[in-house]
């Protein structure tokens, strides 16, 4: 049985927009997702934000992300 996704467990997302009007974030060797969006976000360590981000961008395994893979951050909404 396949795990539940973040929005299947939360029932909802916080990132809206499009990949047109989100922010790209080059992946560099050694960099962590929780850091990414803890920098990008401004949210200090958010351990579904991060899921979110990696799920929105088809990451199931942190420890395979290839240096240069360019990750989409959309926009938080704003009631979050």
């Amino acid at each position: 049985m396949a795990a539940k996704s973040v929005y299947e467990r939360l029932g909802k997302s916080t990132l809206v927009g499009s990949d047109q009007t989100a922010r790209r974030h080059v992946y560099k060797a050694g960099e962590q997702m929780p850091a990414i969006t803890a920098y990008e976000y401004n949210t200090g360590y958010d351990s579904e934000m991060w899921r979110q981000v990696a799920e929105y961008n088809g990451i199931d395994d942190l420890d395979a992300i290839a240096a240069t893979t360019v990750l989409i951050l959309p926009a938080i909404s704003p009631t979050s």
